[in-house]
């Protein structure tokens, strides 16, 4: 059982067979390893998200995120480990995010 967000989840995403990502009315966006059973990374937001979706572009994965009221979007990379099959949020990209 994953546990960490303190407020109801509003959105899961899948990536790959290994993770899976939630986002919560708590402003965070957690990365889970479903093989392990492990929280893996949080990402703190100013504003509730409420919706995941994976967006795949010249063979890079990114992650897209809305916020409750739609007034904003965030977009981040995801980062391939050396296997190809696994991904990690890199702190940097997701601190760079873009408002559109």
């Amino acid at each position: 059982i994953f546990k960490f967000h303190s407020d109801p989840i509003n959105d899961i995403l899948f990536i790959g067979d290994n993770y899976l990502l939630s986002c919560s009315d708590d402003k965070n966006v957690v990365v889970w390893d479903v093989n392990a059973l492990q929280l893996v990374q949080v990402y703190s937001f100013s504003e509730c998200i409420s919706a995941l979706s994976e967006y795949k572009y010249n063979g890079n994965t990114f992650i897209i995120a809305i916020t409750s009221d739609s007034s904003k979007v965030y977009f981040f990379k995801l980062n391939a480990n050396a296997n190809g099959d696994e991904y990690m949020m890199n702190d940097s990209e997701c601190n760079q995010t873009q408002h559109f």
